[in-house]
């Protein structure tokens, strides 16, 4: 149910993102601001089937819709699976590129994962909420 995601999230620990970054040949220094720091804080509003991370664009879920991640173009689709938000996001420019991001709530700890079709690996990002 996505109203389970829904709150205020601070940033507590990670596993192996600078390595997935690192795997899609990303400068240091976008590493470095794409990487999560103690204090970082997440927002997830829910809205009927209107999903929002961080006051960005909404996602619709089981709609294709345009979002920009980090000023990357992709057409985004969100779909529900329990208490998992999981959304699939194709690159416009790169055909085959496919970023899987899921987002679960458990008790108070929200896990993001990141996953893609082109790396096998899988990094990890908890948040605690607020």
């Amino acid at each position: 149910m996505a109203s389970a995601l829904a709150g205020k999230y601070e940033y507590k620990s990670h596993e192996k993102i600078v390595e997935f970054y690192k795997s899609w040949n990303l400068p240091d220094n976008l590493i470095e601001k794409l990487t999560p720091k103690p204090g970082t804080k997440r927002e997830i509003s829910v809205d009927g089937n209107k999903i929002t991370l961080d006051g960005g664009q909404p996602l619709i879920l089981d709609t294709e819709v345009d979002e920009n991640i980090n000023n990357y173009p992709v057409k985004s689709t969100a779909k529900m699976e329990g208490n998992t938000l999981i959304v699939h996001s194709k690159s416009v420019k790169h055909e085959g590129g496919l970023l899987i991001r899921s987002y679960n709530v458990n008790e108070n700890l929200l896990t993001i994962t990141l996953t893609t079709n082109k790396v096998g690996l899988e990094a990890k990002i908890f948040f605690t909420r607020i």
